[in-house]
């Protein structure tokens, strides 16, 4: 009879191990899913972002020496000119030129000029990128 009792206490706590187990198994998928909405959520944002700066470089669109870009939340406007690359001539008057900004940041590289907005951006932020990326470019391509 003692055997008996012996051998129903590891069997029960052998399924509490198993069980504590199974339940640790299943909040780390939960966590896990939670995590990849989240980061799921941030790309569609920083998506949201780009596209709305993107439209309001759209009077830039037309130009013939202008080529817009973006990837996400990057938008980036290229200078098209004969020495391309990061040692083109407009390189040095885009520097010029974002160093004169107060109120925004952007990063030229070589003829190309970057805004990488972060994910709190609000709207009328993405028109103020939108308008200092206009100003800088058109004192380049003047």
């Amino acid at each position: 009879m003692k055997e008996v009792r012996d051998s129903l206490k590891m069997v029960r706590m052998l399924l509490v191990l198993v069980m504590s187990r199974m339940l640790l198994l299943i909040i780390l998928l939960v966590m896990m899913l939670l995590i990849m909405l989240l980061i799921m959520l941030l790309m569609l944002l920083l998506i949201e972002i780009g596209n709305l700066i993107e439209c309001a470089l759209a009077s830039l669109s037309d130009h013939p020496r202008i080529e817009i870009r973006r990837c996400g939340g990057i938008v980036a406007i290229e200078i098209i000119t004969t020495d391309g690359g990061y040692l083109a001539c407009a390189g040095d008057t885009l520097r010029n030129a974002c160093r004169e900004l107060d109120d925004v940041l952007l990063r030229p590289l070589g003829n190309v000029l970057y805004a990488m907005p972060p994910a709190c951006t609000t709207e009328d932020e993405c028109q103020i990128i939108a308008d200092a990326m206009i100003e800088v470019i058109t004192q380049v391509v003047q």
